[in-house]
Protein backbone atom coordinates (compact mmCIF):
# COMPACT_ATOMS: atom_id res chain seq x y z
CA UNK A 1 0.00 0.00 0.00
CA UNK A 2 1.24 3.61 -0.64
CA UNK A 3 1.33 6.37 2.12
CA UNK A 4 -0.71 8.95 1.34
CA UNK A 5 2.81 11.05 1.58
CA UNK A 6 4.05 9.56 -1.36
CA UNK A 7 3.78 9.93 -5.18
CA UNK A 8 2.37 8.07 -7.46
CA UNK A 9 5.50 7.49 -10.04
CA UNK A 10 2.57 8.47 -12.76
CA UNK A 11 1.58 11.55 -11.39
CA UNK A 12 2.52 14.76 -13.68
CA UNK A 13 5.33 17.09 -11.77
CA UNK A 14 4.00 20.94 -10.72
CA UNK A 15 5.65 23.39 -12.26
CA UNK A 16 7.38 24.43 -9.21
CA UNK A 17 8.19 20.60 -8.93
CA UNK A 18 10.09 20.60 -12.02
CA UNK A 19 11.99 23.55 -11.49
CA UNK A 20 13.51 21.88 -8.59
CA UNK A 21 14.10 19.16 -10.29
CA UNK A 22 16.36 21.32 -12.64
CA UNK A 23 17.86 23.46 -9.96
CA UNK A 24 18.84 20.15 -7.92
CA UNK A 25 20.12 18.13 -10.74
CA UNK A 26 21.13 20.09 -13.68
CA UNK A 27 24.63 20.10 -14.54
CA UNK A 28 23.97 23.35 -16.88
CA UNK A 29 24.58 26.55 -14.81
CA UNK A 30 22.72 28.34 -17.14
CA UNK A 31 19.74 26.38 -17.45
CA UNK A 32 19.81 26.07 -13.35
CA UNK A 33 19.88 30.04 -13.51
CA UNK A 34 16.78 30.19 -15.49
CA UNK A 35 14.99 27.43 -13.25
CA UNK A 36 16.00 29.37 -10.77
CA UNK A 37 14.42 32.52 -11.72
CA UNK A 38 11.10 31.19 -13.03
CA UNK A 39 10.84 29.25 -9.58
CA UNK A 40 11.67 33.16 -8.05
CA UNK A 41 8.47 34.14 -10.02
CA UNK A 42 6.11 31.60 -8.86
CA UNK A 43 7.45 31.39 -5.39
CA UNK A 44 9.91 34.41 -4.19
CA UNK A 45 10.19 33.30 -0.77
CA UNK A 46 10.84 29.24 -1.45
CA UNK A 47 14.02 27.99 0.57
CA UNK A 48 15.74 26.72 -2.42
CA UNK A 49 15.05 29.78 -4.72
CA UNK A 50 17.67 32.32 -5.65
CA UNK A 51 18.89 35.20 -3.40
CA UNK A 52 18.18 38.34 -5.31
CA UNK A 53 18.65 41.70 -4.07
CA UNK A 54 18.31 44.97 -6.67
CA UNK A 55 19.16 48.70 -5.76
CA UNK A 56 18.42 51.69 -7.81
CA UNK A 57 21.53 53.04 -8.50
CA UNK A 58 19.78 56.91 -9.62
CA UNK A 59 21.20 59.06 -7.14
CA UNK A 60 25.13 57.82 -8.59
CA UNK A 61 24.22 58.01 -12.44
CA UNK A 62 23.28 61.50 -13.45
CA UNK A 63 19.43 60.31 -12.21
CA UNK A 64 19.23 57.74 -14.41
CA UNK A 65 17.54 54.99 -12.00
CA UNK A 66 19.36 51.93 -13.14
CA UNK A 67 18.75 49.15 -11.08
CA UNK A 68 21.15 46.59 -10.29
CA UNK A 69 20.27 43.55 -9.13
CA UNK A 70 22.48 40.68 -7.62
CA UNK A 71 21.44 37.43 -6.82
CA UNK A 72 23.15 33.91 -5.29
CA UNK A 73 22.38 30.43 -6.11
CA UNK A 74 24.13 27.18 -4.30
CA UNK A 75 25.46 25.07 -6.35
CA UNK A 76 26.27 21.25 -5.54
CA UNK A 77 29.84 21.45 -4.60
CA UNK A 78 28.58 24.63 -2.31
CA UNK A 79 30.22 27.04 -4.86
CA UNK A 80 28.09 29.86 -5.46
CA UNK A 81 26.60 30.70 -8.89
CA UNK A 82 26.15 34.72 -9.05
CA UNK A 83 24.39 37.01 -11.34
CA UNK A 84 24.83 40.43 -11.84
CA UNK A 85 22.31 42.32 -13.88
CA UNK A 86 22.04 46.23 -14.51
CA UNK A 87 18.10 46.70 -15.51
CA UNK A 88 16.41 50.07 -16.85
CA UNK A 89 13.08 51.57 -15.38
CA UNK A 90 10.09 49.98 -16.35
CA UNK A 91 8.96 53.30 -18.29
CA UNK A 92 12.33 53.74 -20.04
CA UNK A 93 12.07 50.05 -21.65
CA UNK A 94 16.14 50.41 -22.53
CA UNK A 95 19.51 50.76 -20.60
CA UNK A 96 20.79 54.11 -21.83
CA UNK A 97 23.84 53.17 -24.41
CA UNK A 98 27.25 52.82 -23.12
CA UNK A 99 26.51 51.75 -19.47
CA UNK A 100 29.16 49.47 -18.47
CA UNK A 101 29.40 47.01 -15.69
CA UNK A 102 32.62 45.44 -15.03
CA UNK A 103 33.87 43.39 -12.59
CA UNK A 104 37.06 43.63 -10.06
CA UNK A 105 38.46 40.92 -7.64
CA UNK A 106 39.70 41.30 -4.56
CA UNK A 107 42.96 42.34 -6.60
CA UNK A 108 41.11 44.99 -8.32
CA UNK A 109 41.76 42.98 -11.52
CA UNK A 110 38.80 42.86 -13.84
CA UNK A 111 37.78 39.81 -14.35
CA UNK A 112 34.59 41.02 -16.59
CA UNK A 113 33.55 43.60 -18.62
CA UNK A 114 29.67 44.20 -20.70
CA UNK A 115 28.81 47.37 -21.70
CA UNK A 116 24.97 48.44 -23.20
CA UNK A 117 24.41 48.54 -26.52
CA UNK A 118 21.43 50.65 -28.37
CA UNK A 119 17.95 49.07 -27.05
CA UNK A 120 19.59 46.73 -24.35
CA UNK A 121 16.93 45.87 -21.93
CA UNK A 122 19.56 44.87 -19.65
CA UNK A 123 23.22 43.54 -19.74
CA UNK A 124 24.22 40.76 -17.42
CA UNK A 125 27.04 38.76 -15.98
CA UNK A 126 26.94 34.94 -14.45
CA UNK A 127 29.92 33.41 -12.60
CA UNK A 128 31.30 31.13 -10.12
CA UNK A 129 32.55 31.88 -6.73
CA UNK A 130 33.21 29.97 -3.30
CA UNK A 131 31.90 31.26 0.13
CA UNK A 132 34.20 33.94 1.46
CA UNK A 133 35.54 35.67 -1.85
CA UNK A 134 34.87 39.36 -2.49
CA UNK A 135 34.35 41.25 -5.65
CA UNK A 136 33.21 44.36 -6.56
CA UNK A 137 31.15 45.94 -9.45
CA UNK A 138 31.80 48.92 -11.02
CA UNK A 139 28.92 50.90 -12.96
CA UNK A 140 29.65 53.45 -14.97
CA UNK A 141 27.86 55.48 -17.67
CA UNK A 142 29.06 58.85 -19.39
CA UNK A 143 31.52 60.64 -16.13
CA UNK A 144 29.65 59.08 -13.15
CA UNK A 145 30.13 55.90 -11.45
CA UNK A 146 29.44 54.03 -8.49
CA UNK A 147 31.05 51.08 -6.89
CA UNK A 148 29.75 48.42 -4.81
CA UNK A 149 31.44 45.74 -3.23
CA UNK A 150 30.60 42.21 -2.08
CA UNK A 151 31.13 39.31 0.20
CA UNK A 152 30.59 36.09 -1.16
Amino acid sequence: MISSASRHYDSPLTPEERLLATIRHSQDDEQRWQAAEKLWELNPAHPEGPVLRTKDLGLYLQGHHITLLVGMLIKHNQQRLILVRLLPPQSAGYLPKGLSLTGQDDSDDTVFAVCSREQDDYIQFKFTAAAGDRFCLVIRWNEANVTEHFIV
